[in-house]
């Protein structure tokens, strides 16, 4: 490790001193070669100065492959900088089952293909639409872990009754669960679209084992002790163990009542499954019998009476008689249980009844912070688009607490299908590296199934699109290792040297701070060629920098956008909202003069600066108010639209109201009509009926006219 430490310093000092091509070249472009070729062309890389310094000088051979080549890996090293473990340790908390919440905690499954993704995503939407939209919490009270248990006895083992019990209860949670997911009725409608079908599906076949449940809770209780019906004759057993247990103890209690001075202690203890006394040892031949024990102190002697003897050894007789039975009976369903279809069967069973477990903790974790659900498109043809993002751990920091939005700004993430590259810049601590981890992490959750805390336009507008990327990669944070003896610079493209071989047509790279470290002129040509390869290789790419240069790769080529972190000028803070299509300040000589730095200083920079320089930063400004301005204005049209909407909305429901209020009114004159008709009907039948009673026939003209005036009641009431 000191070779490799002088190797590395000598090569730093020897790069720093011009001679010949090196000082044109420069140390950043040739550090960053050495990392870029084999190890063992390490040293041609470098230029025949620094090959003959280190012929002269051996200390000066380039460090060992090993060196060069432990990088950890890119994708586990994202999930690290993304804090995936602890975003999964937020969302075990909403498990229901311990199980469960190891496994979420242990990290959620990150899919290898878009179709398991959509599932996952599927299998939320149908957990949250059960439970909020439904009302049927997927609750699992008294579920745990049973394949332990399974495996073991698959090889044998015979289970305590706890264990056994434990079994039991677990298979009455699950069966509550399936009964409950069967009985949701089909066609119920999802968040994002979509009906629900598929958590149900997990059981289709999959048996709740009833049988084996009944099989364990008639001869097991719900504390694991054996029932007397388990086994034939063990009841008759135990109750001659209480009967002979009974008697043990009245014996024992008319010796105490004799020879009580003698005792210890008068309660009666057991040793080996014997009834004895404890007796004081200088009183021991007062108490007749066998020694079955001797306290620590040597003071007390645990005596077995000899008026005992007898029935303490055939108690221990029926005891042991009982604990075979009692071992029949758990050898018994442990066979059951660990039988191979059995076992399947429960595994199998097992793993649906966590997959909606762990569905159901996706859901209420996306429910907890008002997450949207996505949909995944591809970036080549329909972008992507994350409006007003928020980072789910700034948003709720701590397992379990209640999210706490104020302080925390949303993003805005909103691409074109042509852009494969973003260069982010502005000022620091003004949420560059934030914006970074935002989309990382939004694009991790979308692929393991959890819901973007983002929104969308209104219930009808356009969902969060998110593409499916097949892996994350990032370089993000200024880190040193002086184990692996990299200073900032080389450990950065050691690790960028790492995302170019594993990048894909499909991968998202995210690179933070790209060219810094080393010369400004030379660090922004690495990274302008290190973005170029990556929009040609990569889905897409997002980079910071404060590499002026780099902001204009968008006016070079199309697949290249601009964004910057905003900054307000008057507060002489960053208010962290991402703004699009322009590229941002440093503010430096703003936040200079605010801070009343001498001006005649600030002069000398400005002249420095130039006048195009200084022209530019004042478009930048403008374009940055301009767009401000726009966000203001689309702010007044959003609510304008909401109360247009509110207002409309307002209409159709006294609509709807008036078109209740006319229909019971129709419905109450059409039930007076009837009333009356009916009672017109009564009417003509008593003047039938009178006329047939007093034995003359009515004239058609007195009927005719009774009839007329009904229809003429009928008709005003109508």
């Amino acid at each position: 490790e000191q070779e490799m430490l002088v190797w590395w310093l000598a090569v730093n000092a020897f790069l720093a001193v011009p001679h010949g091509r090196s000082a044109r070249v420069g140390h950043a472009t040739r550090r960053a070669h050495a990392f870029a070729v084999a190890p063992a062309d390490a040293v041609d890389s470098l230029d025949a100065g620094v090959d003959a310094a280190a012929a002269a000088h051996p200390a000066l051979r380039p460090p060992p492959a090993s060196i060069l080549h432990s990088v950890p890996d890119p994708i586990e090293a994202t999930l690290e900088l993304l804090e995936w473990s602890r975003l999964s340790a937020h969302v075990a908390r909403f498990a229901s089952s311990k199980h469960a919440r190891e496994l979420c905690a242990a990290g959620l499954e990150l899919p290898t293909t878009q179709i398991e993704s959509e599932t996952l995503l599927q299998e939320t939407a149908e957990a949250y639409a059960i439970e909020q939209t439904l009302g049927r919490p997927l609750e699992l009270k008294g579920f745990t872990n049973w394949q332990p248990l399974v495996s073991l006895a698959s090889k044998g083992a015979v289970l305590e009754g706890e264990q056994l019990a434990s079994v039991s209860a677990s298979l009455a949670a699950a069966a509550a669960l399936v009964k409950k997911l069967r009985a949701v009725e089909p066609g119920v409608l999802l968040p994002g679209g979509g009906s629900l079908s598929m958590l149900p599906s997990l059981f289709e076949g999959v048996g709740v084992q009833a049988a084996l449940k009944l099989a364990i809770d008639e001869a097991v209780d719900d504390a694991g002790f054996v029932r007397d019906s388990a086994s034939q004759g063990l009841g008759e057993i135990r109750f001659a163990m209480r009967e002979l247990a009974a008697a043990i103890r009245k014996t024992l209690a008319e010796i105490v009542a004799r020879r009580g001075e003698c005792l210890a202690n008068r309660t009666p203890t057991r040793r080996a499954e014997r009834f004895v006394l404890q007796v004081v040892a200088k009183q021991r031949h007062r108490v007749p019998g066998v020694v079955r024990d001797v306290s620590g102190s040597g003071l007390t002697l645990f005596i077995e009476p000899k008026e005992i003897e007898g029935a303490n050894t055939k108690l221990r007789q029926l005891v042991k008689r009982e604990q075979a039975l009692v071992q029949q009976v758990l050898q018994r369903l442990s066979q059951r249980l660990g039988s191979e279809q059995v076992a399947l069967e429960m595994e199998t069973l097992h793993l649906a009844i966590t997959r909606v477990d762990v569905a159901a903790a996706r859901a209420r974790y996306g429910h907890a912070l008002g997450g949207t659900p996505p949909i995944f498109t591809d970036v080549r043809t329909d972008g992507l688009r994350l409006p007003r993002l928020f980072h789910p751990l700034l948003l709720s920091p701590t397992p379990g607490e209640p999210p706490q939005p104020a302080g925390v700004v949303a993003q805005d993430y909103e691409l074109p299908s042509h852009v494969r590259a973003v260069v982010v810049t502005g000022p620091n601590t003004g949420g560059k590296t934030v914006a970074l981890k935002n989309l990382g992490l939004a694009v991790l959750m979308a692929k393991a199934g959890l819901w973007p805390v983002c929104s969308q336009a209104g219930v009808d507008g356009p969902p969060a699109r998110v593409p499916w990327f097949d892996v994350v990669m990032a370089d993000i944070g200024d880190e040193q290792s002086l184990v692996q003896s990299l200073s900032t610079f080389s450990a950065h493209v050691a690790r960028i040297k790492s995302i170019l071989g594993r990048a894909t047509q499909s991968s998202l790279v995210l690179l933070d701070e790209v060219g810094a470290g080393t010369d400004p002129t030379e660090g922004s040509a690495l990274g302008a060629a290190v973005l170029r390869r990556l929009a040609n290789r990569t889905a897409l790419t997002m980079c910071t920098t404060h590499h002026s240069s780099l902001k204009t790769l968008k006016y070079n080529d199309p697949a290249f956008e601009n964004a910057c972190v905003e900054f307000d000028d008057v507060r002489m803070a960053p208010t962290y909202r991402l703004l699009w299509g322009i590229p941002g300040r440093s503010n430096a000589l703003s936040i200079a003069r605010r801070l009343g730095l001498q001006e005649d200083v600030l002069s000398d920079a400005v002249a420095a600066l130039g006048s195009g320089e200084a022209d530019v930063t004042a478009l930048i400004e403008r374009m940055q108010k301009d767009q401000a301005d726009q966000r203001v204005l689309r702010a007044q049209l959003s609510a304008l639209r909401d109360e247009a909407t509110a207002a409309r909305d307002e209409m159709r429901r006294q609509a709807e109201a008036q078109a209740v209020r006319e229909s019971a009114a129709a419905a109450a004159q059409q039930a007076a009509l009837q009333a009356e008709l009916t009672e017109a009907r009564k009417q003509l039948s008593a003047l039938i009926a009178d006329a047939r009673a007093s034995g003359a026939q009515p004239t058609g003209s007195t009927a005719m006219h009774e009839i007329a005036q009904i229809g003429r009641r009928a008709a005003a009431k109508s």
